[in-house]
Formats: structure tokens, sequence, C-alpha cells
């Protein structure tokens, strides 16, 4: 049962469809601190039959029915609930619509989306090379290519601490990728948020940020836990560094020694970053180990 509105449709026009909602899953995140954010995913299970067929693509007389595509891909949709308030829980677009037939005339539509994340990994950039900037005039370098056309509107980018440089990006790059390289640069976050925008924290936000949700409790509106995962161990370290910058032969290496003889030498790696200087790859390489040179308890995944 879900205590808030779902709506679906092609535009800001949105149609509420909570009460031929069966089930929502959203899942969304990374595996740990040091990895990429995946994309974030969305599926809805609706009871077609009790629609009216509305969701059927095939069925000519839905009010969501687009001439010969039936109900689009791409489409727009939100999830709202719990305390998210008037806050959505999950923006993004429509990537499937199934719909599965059974006997006595049931249909059910299964209803999958993905995030801004997904949209960029199927986007390729056209070769070309950009000045030395801020990391976060990077991305909004890359956002603003004609091959990515990227709404300003969509973004929400805070201003970077590290430089990139003159960096020679080849045809057919993958725009997620290049994004994502920038982001380990900055040691910060890109991610789509809730409200469906891509955002790139800085490595100074990133480490001083703020919690956006409250999960648990017993309140109407509270969104309660089904599951909580966490992690504590040599997993969760890291006490060598080593950066290579992009055009860079040799990488600089930080190493965190009182850690090493505690728990082992733990290394993590960073290939092709497009920092200015050998010097920017330094200081990264430092503040890695700077800041997971110590074992700590870290909620890995949680079921709502």
């Amino acid at each position: 049962t879900l205590d808030g509105t779902d709506v679906l449709n092609g535009s800001t026009d949105f149609v509420d469809i909570t009460e031929y909602v069966q089930s929502v899953n959203i899942n969304r995140g990374r595996q740990s601190q040091l990895d990429t954010f995946n994309a974030g995913t969305l599926n809805i299970v609706a009871d077609d039959k009790a629609s009216g067929r509305q969701f059927d693509p095939l069925n000519t007389d839905s009010t969501w029915y687009q001439g010969a595509l039936g109900i689009a891909p791409r489409r727009q949709v939100q999830v709202y609930g719990g305390t998210a308030g008037t806050a959505a829980m999950f923006s993004g677009y429509v990537f499937d619509l199934n719909i599965d037939y059974a006997e006595p005339q049931l249909s059910t539509a299964s209803i999958s989306a993905v995030d801004a994340l997904a949209q960029l990994s199927q986007t390729t950039l056209t070769a070309f090379t950009p000045s030395a900037e801020l990391t976060s005039a990077r991305v909004n370098t890359i956002l603003n290519r004609s091959e990515v056309a990227w709404s300003t509107a969509l973004r929400s980018i805070s201003t970077g601490v590290a430089t990139c440089g003159t960096v020679a990006y080849e045809d057919a790059t993958n725009a997620l990728a290049a994004l994502q390289a920038v982001q380990f640069a900055e040691d910060g976050r890109l991610f789509a948020n809730r409200s469906g925008l891509l955002e790139f924290d800085s490595r100074i936000a990133t480490s001083f940020g703020t919690a956006v949700a409250s999960l648990g409790g017993t309140a109407i509106n509270a969104i309660p836990i089904q599951s909580l995962s966490n992690i504590y161990g040599a997993e969760t370290v890291v006490n060598r560094a080593t950066v290579q910058i992009s055009g860079g032969t040799v990488s600089s290496v930080a190493n965190g020694t009182a850690s090493q003889t505690e728990y082992g030498i733990k290394t993590f790696s960073l290939t092709d970053i497009p920092l200015n200087t050998a010097a920017a790859g330094s200081a990264l390489a430092t503040n890695l180990v700077g800041r997971f040179s110590e074992p700590e308890v870290r909620f890995s995944e949680a079921s709502v």
C-alpha cells in the first residue's frame, strides 16, 4: 500500500495512477564511497485490468495512447510517498512498459524507469579538447556539448576544488564515463537526485553532506525499514592510494603507514584521471588515504 501518489505521463501534465499500483521498487546508490553511482531504477507493477487497460500500448482507446507509438518510452515518471512530502522519491523516464495477460481476463502492467545517469550512459561525445578548468566547469562543458545537450534546468552543480587539465576526449567517448572520471578527479559525487536533477557535489560538499530522508519510525508518514545492512572491516580501508593523471606516465602515491601496520596494505588505484598537474594527483591520493585509512561502520543497503 502506497502512502502517497504515483504519477505517469509524457510531460509535466502528470496522471495519478495510485489506485492501480500493486508494488513499487526503487533502487539507487553505489556499493561503496569509492565507487561511482549506478543508474537509479524504478519498477512499478500495476493492475492493467482495473484501469480498463489504460496502460496497454495496444489499446487505442486508452486516454494515454499516443498514435502509432502507443504509450511511448521516455515519458516522465515520478513517485511520491512517506516523509518525502511534496518532494519526489524518484524522478526518471519510462524505459519499458510490458503487459502480462492471464486467465480469467487478467492483465498486469510492469513499468520500468531509469534516471538521468542511464540517459547519459547512452550518449557519446565527439572529439574535442577543452582548456584547463575547475571540475565543476568541466562537468558543465561536457553537458553543454551539442551531442549531449543536457538542459541547465536539470542540473545541480556545486563549485569544485580541483582543476581538470587540457584533456583530449576521443571520438565516441561515453558521456557518463567522462563525467564519472571528473567525479574521481574531484573526489566528489555525481548522481541523479530524487528530483531528477543531475547533481555534482564537490569534495567539501561530500564530506559535510546532510541527510535528506529519515527511515524508520511509527508515524503515519514514516518510511518503514524492511531490511538494513552494514559493512565493517578491511573492505572499507584504503591506506595506499595511487593516482595517474591523464597523459602522465608515473603515478602519485600516498601511504598511511600506521594503517598499513595495523591492517595490512590496502591499495586503491586510479588511472587516466583528468587532473591538470601531478601535484593535483598527489593531493587526491593523500585525500583518499586521509579519508579511508581507518575502518568505519557503513550502511551498505537499506530496503523500505
